[in-house]
């Protein structure tokens, strides 16, 4: 979208910190909610012929659903179900991109995307300076991070107030990447019984980053998209008030965003999305269609799928 709309957009949210806890499939408690909306209740039959069908599998949602012997869900039984096993974040927002960064900026289209910040917590970041693991380590410069926290993951959006439709341009994070490959070295340095280097600049004991390492990975590495797209996601319907969601699959992203070279994993534009009932279709969204610069790629989409929610 144009910057000057987007820093518009920006000025009207709220600038408070905002503290997402998250646990275990919560993501199917919100959805699930939010279908059921203003209603009393919902029929499991009606759910189990929705898109949201999945849902009813997930171990936190069929233990609600074996009690129902009416045969009705409601938000209410739903509410019974949230766990206080769960992990926090601070949720930053920011900006990415501009009209003549466009070529390498992986936008859609020219301007700028809204950018969503999920950020490790204070206790987090207690425990990296108790540790002596320097944080500079895990981050890269020229992607969309925090600069005042530590970002674990970022999501970036295009949206249209108008046509009331937001397209989610990636979900994506360096610190877990990274982190794998420091877990990797410092364990070959531990068995060599050697110094590990894990900085150009600094040196730190093996056994030090093996057990940061090992405990963020435990922590985050199979659960960091489903809380980054869960959080985009209800920052987009709660905050952003747009209810028509748009999702990049691998051949619409590769087309519209340029990507020639390095390509991030496939599942992000596959089976996250199926993850969160996104459904396929084929209908461009219309802020997209309208836009003269695209003219030329959107031809080549003719065929190609798009991952759509409305929640």
């Amino acid at each position: 979208m144009e910057t000057q709309q987007l820093n518009e957009v920006l000025s009207c949210l709220d600038k408070t910190r905002r503290l997402i806890h998250y646990h275990d499939d919560l993501f199917a408690i919100y959805l699930l909610s939010n279908y059921i909306g203003n209603k009393p209740n919902c029929s499991i039959n009606e759910l189990r012929n929705s898109q949201f069908s999945r849902l009813l599998n997930k171990p936190i949602i069929k233990p609600i659903t074996a009690k129902c012997g009416d045969g009705l869900l409601s938000q209410e039984r739903l509410s019974n179900s949230y766990s206080t096993n769960y992990h926090s974040f601070v949720l930053s927002l920011s900006k990415w991109g501009s009209k003549s960064e466009y070529q390498w900026a992986q936008t859609s289209r020219p301007g700028s995307n809204l950018v969503l910040q999920l950020n490790f917590t204070g206790e987090h970041d207690q425990m990296m300076q108790e540790l002596k693991i320097d944080c500079n380590t895990f981050k890269l410069c020229g992607h969309p991070i925090c600069q005042q926290r530590n970002s674990l993951a970022w999501s970036r959006i295009d949206l249209d107030l108008e046509s009331g439709e937001a397209l989610i341009e990636e979900v994506q994070n360096d610190w877990l990447r990274i982190a794998k490959r420091q877990h990797r070295l410092a364990c070959i340095a531990s068995h060599n019984t050697r110094e590990y280097n894990y900085n150009q600049d600094l040196s730190d004991n093996s056994n030090q980053m093996l057990e940061y390492t090992g405990r963020i990975l435990q922590a985050y590495e199979k659960k960091w998209s489903e809380v980054m797209l869960f959080t985009t996601i209800r920052f987009i319907r709660e905050e952003l008030g747009i209810s028509k969601i748009y999702y990049h699959s691998i051949s619409t992203a590769k087309v519209l965003k340029n990507l020639k070279y390095r390509f991030p994993p496939i599942s992000l534009y596959t089976d996250l999305p199926r993850k969160f009932c996104f459904s396929r279709c084929s209908n461009t969204p219309i802020f997209l269609q309208q836009e003269k610069t695209l003219r030329r790629r959107l031809k080549k989409l003719q065929g190609q799928t798009w991952f759509k929610l409305e929640i």
